[in-house]
């Protein structure tokens, strides 16, 4: 009888997330990470669209009418593909290098014209902390956590920044929700989203 509750208060814990599960399972089956062995393509919750990953010419490519067409994105190390809910666009981080990662958006509609996201939240955030966080000279990420509507997602910046005068670390760890359709962003409310670390040795990041 005990094992049978604690089996049911798990279940509850994971169906108890912030979002509904359901709608995180349906997500998943429109995301995918390249490169990968399982997979070298994701479609469109409406499949009449697709991002295919060309191992050979290593990039990103726009898939239509179940053809390969034109060069998204050059994929040096790893890159993340989550459509929209309603199929109109698509979400791409690009992981460029350890130290930094870029999310730009695209709609199906000009898949040649790329979103760079943080440039859109850095223009309607108007946010102290972002624009201090965004100068970083060390780590400088913005990767796309998930959808929340068919018109605005769930971005994380992360930066760490070591001015070369003074001997401490700041690291930023920052959320906003972002809406495409309206061009407007507002942080989500954490605890805490800057440290500073002191005493630190700023010649190893020269």
């Amino acid at each position: 009888m005990k094992a049978l509750l604690i089996v049911h208060l798990l279940i509850i814990g994971l169906f108890a997330d912030n979002d509904c599960f359901a709608s995180k399972v349906k997500q998943l089956a429109h995301y995918a990470s390249f490169p990968n062995k399982y997979t070298t393509q994701v479609l469109s919750p409406n499949r009449f669209f697709g991002v295919i990953f060309d191992k050979d010419n290593n990039g990103l490519f726009f898939m239509k009418d179940g053809k390969k067409d034109e060069l998204l994105c050059a994929v040096n190390r790893s890159v993340d593909v989550l459509w929209s809910p309603n199929s109109r666009a698509f979400a791409i981080t690009n992981y460029e290098g350890s130290c930094l990662t870029r999310a730009q958006l695209y709609k199906v509609s000009d898949t040649t014209h790329p979103v760079d996201i943080e440039k859109k939240i850095k223009a309607s955030a108007r946010d102290s902390i972002l624009l201090k966080a965004l100068k970083s000279n060390i780590d400088h990420h913005v990767i796309v956590i998930q959808w929340l509507s068919p018109n605005s997602m769930e971005i994380r910046i992360t930066c760490r920044n070591v001015p070369p005068s003074e001997k401490k670390m700041t690291i930023y760890d920052l959320s906003y929700i972002w809406n495409y359709k309206t061009g407007s962003s507002k942080r989500i409310p954490t605890p805490r989203s800057e440290w500073d670390f002191p005493d630190i040795d700023c010649k190893r990041y020269e």
